[in-house]
């Protein structure tokens, strides 16, 4: 039977059109939220469960494709570990406002020597025509068997 550890929330924006937001650069990894999760004397295999949401606005129709890609990192920077990885083309007639949610999971992750596992997640657009502006939310919990 599995035993719960800890589960918390990063929410950067609640609600449509509470952000607006453009990407700073083409292919350039946006934090979005970062979750410290406790893992005190877990026994078994330890296992992980996340979930995020982003909203985007496409205001004008691009030239070409954009690739919004979402990424999951067991740690806090882009370049850490990736456990979970998204990539979402939108068509040169997708305007208007875009949700992309999702959910992963990361499993017999080693026991953390300072008893916090930290999930942060990511997202870069191939294009700077996007614009975040809600909902921004990122979160998970942590079993163990």
């Amino acid at each position: 039977m599995s035993t719960f550890l800890d589960a918390r929330t990063s929410q950067n924006a609640s609600a449509y059109a509470s952000i607006l937001i453009p990407f700073p650069a083409v292919d350039t990894s946006v934090l979005i939220g970062v979750i410290g999760l406790q893992v005190i004397n877990p026994t078994g295999v330890i296992r992980t469960q996340f979930s995020g949401i982003i909203g985007l606005a496409f205001p004008i129709p691009g030239s070409g494709p954009t690739d919004i890609e979402i990424s999951v990192v067991r740690g806090s920077a882009s370049t850490d570990l990736e456990v979970f990885a998204l990539k979402r083309t939108f068509n040169v007639g997708d305007t208007g406002i875009q949700v992309l949610n999702f959910s992963g999971a990361d499993y017999n992750v080693p026991p953390p020597v300072s008893q916090q596992l930290v999930y942060s997640m990511f997202v870069s657009s191939s294009t700077l025509i996007p614009i975040r502006n809600g909902p921004e939310s990122f979160l998970g919990a942590v079993y163990c068997d």
